[in-house]
């Protein structure tokens, strides 16, 4: 199994060991879960960011599903 350490050496070697523990002690929100806060929480989330909260009041539908990360052509009506 690859240790956190592996997962994230080449972020650790850019900006070193204290810089990505500060990321993995952060804690963010995102509110909206459309095409710019599904590919921010992805960003985030691949970059260590400790804690992410998403919060969103909308349903997938035909006129957004080609923006979302996560839903397919059948899930509209689910919430995001």
């Amino acid at each position: 199994m690859i240790k956190q350490e592996q997962y994230f050496n080449r972020q650790i070697q850019l900006w070193g060991e204290g810089t990505q523990a500060s990321l993995q002690s952060k804690k963010i929100a995102i509110i909206g879960c459309g095409g710019l806060g599904c590919s921010l929480g992805v960003a985030l989330g691949a970059s260590g960011i400790g804690q992410i909260d998403l919060v969103d009041f909308d349903e997938v539908g035909v006129h957004n599903i080609h923006r979302q990360i996560g839903f397919k052509v059948g899930d509209e009506g689910r919430q995001k």
